[in-house]
């Protein structure tokens, strides 16, 4: 029996349900899983590696070293970056879950992201990979390595500047990418599909991708990007397309916002107003060209051209405690 057949899959709330109820056997199995490399989902094997990073082998005083783990490699970048993220050279104090860092593990953990960075630049220095996912990844930082290139050729910014932000967009693509993949690995589908006033909107990889790397990436990016910025931890980041699909289906659940352009959206969360944009798309499928609506951005308004636009056109009705939708003047 292959490995693909073999094992049941257990979703993230299932898992969450086991390190509640500290069941031992699937904790068990997912550990075994993980050491073998047998095949497992993105939320197994974060899980298995969280148990892991905890654990110590009978009569050892030393915990297990992930590192010697192939398939825990995401993993460790992953918490790596979220600590690094803001100072990849470890210039200053970095504070993980235990306390500050000594000095002899910043540099070793400086050195691993600098191996994960000089790894990860050969993946992203083409787009034509097999995985759509990752050519989308690499597709939207492109610009943003052109622009940081631009800066220096204009001696904007030193050599040392412009080697510092590279490896922050190089890295912070693979933590992107990691995410974005984790998410629809868990969903089992490329599309969310939400539904407005009888329309199909689709939230794909290409949405999320977007959303991830120009509008909830603020605190990681070296340079002004031109672009609004979530800070609404009301929203989960991490599962937006599901929020997204939330809110506009509520939206759209009143009557009086039948007439709101598809491709203009506003609402307001928690105080914030926010615009969602949605385009007419094509895309083949098995052999035939299908007409479809893409979830194309979504980001908090700052411009006042979009204030204006909702100003002169709509008029506010009240969906929930937290959520204003706009309905046609």
């Amino acid at each position: 029996m292959s490995n693909k057949n073999k094992f049941r899959r257990y979703s993230k709330a299932e898992l969450e349900i086991v390190r509640a109820n500290a069941d031992v056997t699937v904790v068990g199995e997912l550990v075994s899983r993980l050491i073998s490399g047998a095949r497992m989902s993105v939320s197994e094997t974060e899980f298995a590696c969280s148990v892991l990073r905890a654990s110590k082998p009978e009569g050892s005083i030393e915990f297990v070293n992930l590192a010697s783990i192939p398939a825990a490699q995401d993993y460790i970048f992953k918490n790596l970056y979220i600590h690094y993220f803001a100072d990849l050279e470890g210039r200053y104090g970095i504070d993980k879950f235990t306390g500050l860092v000594s000095i002899q593990e910043k540099r070793e953990d400086v050195n691993k992201l600098n191996d994960y960075f000089i790894s990860w630049e050969k993946v992203v220095s083409t787009n034509r990979h097999n995985e759509n996912i990752l050519n989308l990844v690499i597709n939207e930082i492109n610009p943003d390595l052109k622009h940081v290139k631009e800066l220096y050729d204009k001696g904007a910014i030193s050599k040392q500047e412009y080697d510092y932000k590279r490896k922050s967009i190089v890295l912070h693509s693979k933590y992107l990418y990691l995410n974005a993949k984790a998410f629809f690995d868990e969903h089992g589908s490329d599309t969310v599909t939400v539904i407005f006033h009888g329309n199909e909107i689709e939230i794909n990889e290409y949405s999320l991708v977007h959303i991830l790397n120009r509008h909830y990436a603020g605190a990681a990016k070296q340079f002004d990007t031109g672009k609004s910025f979530h800070l609404d931890w009301g929203l989960k980041w991490y599962e937006i397309p599901y929020e997204l699909k939330r809110i506009v289906e509520k939206i759209g659940a009143i009557p009086q916002t039948k007439l709101v352009e598809i491709n203009f959206i506003p609402f307001k969360h928690q105080g914030i107003t926010y615009a969602i944009w949605t385009e007419k798309k094509k895309k083949h499928v098995k052999g035939k060209v299908i007409n479809y609506i893409r979830l194309e951005t979504f980001y908090p308004i700052e411009e006042q051209r979009d204030f204006d636009r909702i100003k002169n056109n709509c008029r506010e009705v009240s969906i929930d405690s937290s959520i204003v939708g706009y309905a046609e003047k």
